[in-house]
């Protein structure tokens, strides 16, 4: 069990998902400049 492996599978895990919601997040702001 390596504790700094893990640290770091997670620190990309959490970048991933703060990507994912940061691109879904633009992309209802741009639906959002479209419609009003």
């Amino acid at each position: 069990y390596d504790s700094a492996s893990f640290e770091d599978s997670f620190n990309v895990l959490v970048q991933h998902s703060f990507d994912k919601i940061t691109k879904m997040i633009l992309k209802l702001h741009d639906i959002n400049v479209i419609t009003f």
